[in-house]
């Protein structure tokens, strides 16, 4: 058998194969996905309320802050440590 025709039969294989799997298996994980929400939402969690966005924006905003102060802490010990020598 001529290898270029086995090569033109295996792409039509593959073509038929890819079109036949996402034409079966697009509506299938389309409904799981609304299986799955409807589970999610059923067992309470149903989003973020806008109280704990902003207890979690506060939060970010005092580590940044803690973080800052640590850098300065840092980069002040480290000039310290520095300085000028006096030799004798």
């Amino acid at each position: 058998m001529d290898p270029f025709i086995l090569q033109v039969m295996i792409f039509v294989i593959v073509i038929i194969v890819l079109v036949g799997g996402f034409t079966l298996l697009f509506p299938l994980t389309r409904r799981l996905a609304e299986v799955l929400e409807k589970l999610y939402l059923k067992n309470g969690a149903e989003g973020t309320d806008a109280d704990e966005v902003a207890a979690l924006r506060g939060a970010v905003q005092a580590l940044t802050d803690d973080v800052e102060s640590l850098i300065e802490r840092q980069d002040f010990t480290e000039r310290l440590l520095e300085g000028p020598r006096h030799e004798d």
